[in-house]
């Protein structure tokens, strides 16, 4: 590991205060929909009579909802109609019994194209997650109601019988932490906020001599399963992944090791990615000083950043100023916000990537050869990556220099999925974490 383990936590945490539209991609079922209180022994959770398909804590909270919900509430109860249920999701059960069609080809084939034609309108945000987190048995999917039990310890599944919960015993067991972690972590962005840094949480302490990186996110953010300290994993994951990345591909073409480099410019082409925009947050690029004593100078060029801070010229003081330990080191950190790559390159103000850092082969800059591109993934079973390396092959020549795998400095916030065509496959695939996966490679043209 790079010096020292652990990150300077102390709980003078600041919150960022989310609105109804933010919170919407932040959807849990099984929790008031309105006021976002989470289930427990003492809090009783009622479905909503009409479609069963969003939760209320009490009479009060249903009515002040009411105006968001009644349309979509209104076109899935017609939906239902068609197929002469009273639920969207009654007829699943059948449907993969009679078929033996997976629950996601029901879902995402006929009963969102037949609620999409009753709606008459897109899908907001919230009610694509309340489509894809139906109430439902884990097992076999059915949807009675009156059956349904919830686990009582996570609350993020149901049962629709004792039977089908001692059945999934074994996997449950393994993911119900996370589950509870993921249910924790709702109530905290609900009610207080996302975590942000301020000025001394959330920083990697400097350490004096590089060490080759080795152990997990777990080596670094030990108390783990604290929802402020999984969003605190989400903004040093960018930085570990990258040192783990460099420490194998190198620099200008593996003739220099990450370790040595004094001066480091990172490429990003979907910088606002992440919990909050935590790609390009200030406190997630100075652990970069931190882990690495001999670097000096960290320029960031972001493709597509926000436009009132484009410039072919560095931007200083965007995102806070560095702490005492590298004020004294006298680092300088520079950001570049461009819109038009190939117009940057031609300017006086220019800086030669020394690697490209993102998440998906969007429309990524051509490099030189000696540029390694460092992907990351987060959704599906490998984070999509392996479909960008396919996008890449058809025009390039792709080398492999750290081979797909799953990330062990992943970010530690876990979200549930109803991934349910690969969960036969491998049930930890219901949970997904920013940055779980992580290739490089570097490109040549065929």
């Amino acid at each position: 590991m790079a010096g020292c383990s652990g990150v300077e936590t102390n709980r003078l945490v600041q919150f960022l205060k989310l609105d109804r539209c933010q919170l919407k991609e932040w959807f849990v079922a099984g929790a008031c929909i309105e006021c976002h209180t989470i289930p427990s022994e003492d809090v009783s959770m009622k479905t909503c009579s009409n479609c069963c398909l969003v939760w209320y804590c009490g009479k009060e909270c249903q009515k002040n909802n009411w105006k968001y919900h009644k349309d979509f509430c209104k076109a899935t109860s017609s939906a239902a109609a068609i197929f002469e249920s009273t639920y969207i999701y009654d007829n699943a059960y059948g449907f993969i019994k009679e078929t033996g069609k997976d629950f996601e080809d029901y879902y995402l084939v006929a009963m969102i194209k037949a609620v999409t034609t009753k709606l008459n309108r897109e899908f907001d945000d919230l009610e694509i997650q309340i489509l894809w987190n139906p109430k439902v048995c884990e097992i076999c999917k059915d949807s009675d109601p009156v059956a349904l039990k919830p686990c009582k310890i996570c609350y993020r599944v149901y049962y629709c019988s004792k039977k089908h919960a001692k059945r999934d015993s074994l996997v449950h067991r393994k993911l119900c932490p996370e589950f509870l972690l993921s249910l924790q972590c709702y109530n905290l962005i609900a009610t207080k906020g996302i975590p942000i840094p301020s000025a001394k949480p959330f920083r990697i302490p400097t350490v004096s001599e590089y060490k080759p990186m080795s152990g997990t996110m777990k080596d670094y953010v030990k108390t783990t399963f604290d929802p402020v300290n999984a969003f605190l994993s989400e903004y040093i994951s960018y930085t570990l992944s990258l040192l783990y990345a460099l420490e194998h591909t190198g620099l200008n073409g593996g003739t220099k090791k990450v370790s040595e480099v004094k001066e480091l410019t990172i490429l990003m082409s979907d910088p606002c990615e992440g919990t909050h925009g935590t790609m390009l947050h200030n406190a997630t690029w100075e652990n970069m000083f931190h882990l690495l004593p001999k670097l000096k100078k960290l320029n960031l060029i972001l493709c597509e950043g926000p436009i009132e801070y484009q410039s072919n010229k560095p931007i200083d003081g965007v995102y806070g100023d560095l702490c005492s330990n590298c004020i004294s080191k006298k680092c300088k950190f520079d950001i570049y916000m461009i819109n038009d790559f190939h117009k940057f390159k031609l300017s006086k103000g220019y800086k030669k990537p020394d690697v490209i850092y993102n998440h998906e082969v969007i429309d990524l800059p051509y490099p030189d050869p000696e540029v390694p591109l460092v992907l990351l993934g987060t959704h599906g079973k490998r984070g999509g990556i392996e479909e960008s390396l396919e996008l890449m092959r058809e025009n390039e020549n792709v080398g492999i220099l750290l081979p797909i795998q799953s990330n062990p400095f992943r970010g530690m916030l876990p979200k549930k999925v109803p991934n349910y065509k690969f969960v036969k496959e491998d049930s930890s695939l219901q949970i997904q974490y920013t940055n779980g996966y992580i290739v490089a490679v570097k490109r040549q043209p065929k």
